[in-house]
């Protein structure tokens, strides 16, 4: 309700907020890049941002991100293919991960078996 966004905002410093919300992003954003590079094979490239949540990853031509999804969840891992986010349908070897609802940990364990159902696909 609007009472109690209201009483948020006068208890608490938005900026002081924002900082947080930052370094841990940031935080979980370095330690998904560091796990891709240690566990991503030859041909996978994905995007180093300067802020958001996602990290894109471009898989070589000939590998769907809908078939990889489709690994990936007997894996227990899931993403979010990234045909949806264009225009030109020919684009499917794309997908989007998201690091900011999870720990360091868990986005070790997540890339890991990202990249063990991408094995079996190459």
């Amino acid at each position: 309700s609007q009472q109690v966004l209201h009483r948020f905002l006068t208890d608490n410093s938005l900026d002081a907020h924002l900082e947080k919300i930052k370094e841990v992003y940031g935080r979980q954003r370095a330690a998904m890049e560091a796990a891709l590079a240690r566990h991503c094979p030859p041909g996978v490239s994905y995007t180093r941002p300067e802020g958001g949540m996602f990290l894109w990853l471009t898989l070589p031509a000939h590998i769907s991100a809908m078939a990889l999804f489709d690994e990936a969840i007997k894996e227990k891992v899931a993403f979010v293919p990234g045909a949806p986010f264009y225009v030109r349908p020919e684009i499917k070897n794309t997908l989007r991960l998201s690091f900011s609802c999870v720990d360091e940990a868990t986005i070790e364990e997540g890339v890991k078996r990202l990249t063990r159902a991408l094995q079996r696909m190459l």
